[in-house]
C-alpha cells in the first residue's frame, strides 16, 4: 500500500474480518465494487 502511494496512487483499505479468501459476492465487497464502477462512470462522461 506504502509504495502505490508513493506513487501517487490513491489507496483504500477496508478489513472485513472473518471472511473467507472468496469474499466478492459478500455485501461488504459489492458495496465497495459499486462505488468504484460509479467513480468509473463518473469520470467516463467527463
Amino acid at each position: 500500500m506504502q509504495a502505490l502511494r508513493g506513487r501517487g496512487v490513491d489507496v483504500a483499505v477496508t478489513l472485513a474480518p472473518g471472511l473467507q479468501h472468496d469474499i466478492l459476492l459478500e455485501p461488504a465487497a459489492r458495496d465497495i465494487l459499486r462505488s468504484l464502477v460509479e467513480e468509473l462512470q463518473k469520470d467516463a462522461r467527463r
